[in-house]
């Protein structure tokens, strides 16, 4: 709250983009209308995208899984990033069926559409950063053919016929 000439103006706080000015629209909490921008609110921080890369290509669904990667996230950043994956529709959460006691998370079209990012990212990676693991079977198989790579990704995703929504199929990996 600020006081300006004799009123009081609120600011409205957002978690993705700091402080709003209280005088802009109300309907855009964004910093620009940048696409980059847009994307990098949504996807932009540390974790959002490392959670992403293990539940669409390492398989991981549930909570520990994920918490167990080797980069290391806090439980508290990972719980909040789940609920905010979720909220921007990049995620879905469900009660695991071989566990009800456990809950599942799966990405939804929203999250497959940032497959071919996530791969170019990795290929920027493979060409600039000479920590990366060459001779892992995904950094070889996105090496051989990104669309390929793609379309095989998504298929594990895709809705059996007369189900709606994505869901894991058997990994072959």
């Amino acid at each position: 709250m600020t006081a300006q000439s004799g009123t009081l103006v609120f600011r409205k706080w957002s978690e993705h983009t700091n402080v709003v000015d209280a005088n802009k629209n109300p309907r855009s909490e964004s910093r620009s209308d940048c696409p980059v921008s847009l994307a990098l609110e949504a996807i932009g921080d540390r974790w959002s995208l490392l959670i992403l890369r293990d539940i669409i290509l390492g398989g991981k669904r549930r909570y520990q899984k994920i918490l167990n990667s080797k980069e290391g996230i806090s439980t508290n950043i990972l719980a909040e990033r789940l609920v905010r994956l979720e909220k921007q529709g990049l995620i879905s959460k469900t009660t695991d069926p071989a566990d009800k006691r456990q809950f599942s998370y799966l990405p939804t079209q929203k999250a497959l559409d940032l497959l071919p990012v996530i791969v170019e990212m990795a290929r920027w990676s493979f060409k600039y950063s000479p920590h990366v693991n060459l001779h892992h079977p995904f950094a070889q198989r996105m090496r051989a053919g990104e669309k390929a790579f793609v379309r095989q990704i998504r298929s594990q995703f895709e809705a059996p016929r007369g189900r709606s929504g994505a869901g894991p199929r058997s990994r072959q990996s």
